[in-house]
């Protein structure tokens, strides 16, 4: 089942940071967490690998946790004849909303009081259509709409900007810009706008240098943009239903982001996890919020040090051991300080926060540093690839200079 034969994951109540290298499972491990939640697969479901089916068969086990949820064990056995997960007719989802953003720029949304109201609808052909499904939402489709479902971030922008008010969606939605914008720009709504090309206005940003149509802006704003508008357009949804259908407003979200860091400049990588702890604080102001956050930057993990609440968020850590077998396992947050420090801490494993030619630089150096007699012709080699690269200030120098010397080689 993926790459690992056993694994267990107790999420915190609050931030569940995601950390591994390529393909160990970050994904998996949320796709698996977002079926367990809605009962959907985003993706192709999981497929159990043959080899972990001989002596018995797979099986997925979870429980939801909530204020208003009965804590029930729910077990599915993988068909391999089927390939299916044979789960009970009767499961439970998450009493609340959610929503995954994928690395491709698709999301997927799940609003419990949406799907109750379309089973109890029967005026429509499209009354079960949706029944108890997610509404899975390609990037295309977050700016241009699904018909009867979604209108879509360019529509929908212009349509709040033109009702706005100091309670609708708008107003939420430019709060919510404000918190996930880059140290240096502002995301701020502009005058929409009328391109020769297009049919309908498109809307805008301000910028210092004017205003630019969102369809021109780059692919981290325009993530960000998407990520802003769906959480928005999400819980208003969820409100609108609740209204409609008479049923009480859930107040539990859950968010899901693979690869957090997609795109983003060193700045805003710097800035978005902090904001993204903070964005939903604009929704309602008693939402409890859990946040699933897959990543591979140090500059992430070094902006969870000073948010990281130890008794409400988890480090979760995929890894190789020594028999080539993926291991999972929930692991300390430790304050690295510097993104040097992250880069060869535990999280990331790296022996030096350089390029690999400096690596084997330096490796070699201390190679022959551990010698008892090193030739000066072999400090003469090592030394030139020190000075191909290493900068000139870089820390290892003094400790190569003084050994240098000492063997007769001077720089």
């Amino acid at each position: 089942m993926g790459p690992i034969s056993r694994l267990k994951f107790e999420p915190a109540e609050r931030l569940n940071l995601i950390t591994g290298d390529n393909g160990l499972g970050k994904t998996f491990l949320l796709e698996s967490a977002w079926w367990a939640l809605t009962g959907q697969w985003r993706s192709p479901q999981v497929q159990a690998q043959p080899k972990f089916g001989k002596e018995s068969r797979p099986q997925i086990s979870f429980q939801i946790a909530g204020p208003q949820s009965k804590l029930q064990k729910v077990v599915a056995s993988y068909n391999p004849h089927l390939r299916v997960w044979a789960e009970p007719d009767e499961r439970p989802t998450i009493d609340g909303v959610a929503i995954y953003a994928r690395v491709d720029g698709s999301f997927a949304v799940w609003n419990p009081i949406r799907q109750a109201f379309l089973v109890t609808d029967s005026s429509t052909e499209k009354s079960n259509a949706s029944n108890s499904e997610d509404l899975k939402i390609s990037n295309e489709q977050v700016w241009n709409g699904i018909d009867g479902q979604i209108e879509g971030l360019l529509r929908d922008w212009i349509e709040w900007q033109n009702n706005s008010d100091l309670e609708g969606p708008f107003e939420i939605f430019k709060r919510v810009l404000y918190q996930l914008s880059p140290p240096d720009l502002e995301l701020e709504p502009g005058e929409p706008v009328r391109l020769a090309f297009e049919s309908k206005r498109i809307p805008t940003l301000k910028h210092s240098y004017g205003e630019v149509p969102i369809i021109y802006e780059s692919a981290a704003v325009r993530r960000i943009l998407a990520l802003a508008y769906l959480i928005v357009w999400t819980w208003n949804e969820h409100l609108i239903y609740s209204n409609l259908s008479e049923m009480p407003v859930k107040r539990r979200m859950v968010i899901m982001i693979d690869e957090i860091e997609s795109h983003l400049h060193p700045l805003w990588q710097r800035r978005v996890l902090p904001a993204l702890l903070h964005v939903t604080d604009e929704l309602v102001f008693d939402l409890q919020t859990q946040f699933f956050v897959a990543t591979h930057s140090p500059l992430v993990m070094a902006s969870a040090e000073a948010i990281f609440d130890y008794e409400k968020d988890s480090l979760f850590h995929l890894d190789l051991n020594q028999e080539g077998q993926v291991t999972f396992s929930e692991i300390d947050f430790v304050r690295q300080g510097t993104v040097d420090s992250w880069l060869t801490s535990k999280v990331f494993d790296m022996r030096h926060a350089r390029s690999v030619e400096a690596e084997n630089a330096i490796e070699a150096a201390k190679d022959l540093q551990s010698r008892t007699n090193p030739s000066s012709e072999e400090i003469a080699i090592v030394t030139d690839q020190l000075l191909r690269s290493l900068a000139a200030d870089d820390g290892f120098w003094s400790r190569w200079n003084y050994f240098a010397e000492l063997h007769g080689v001077n720089l």
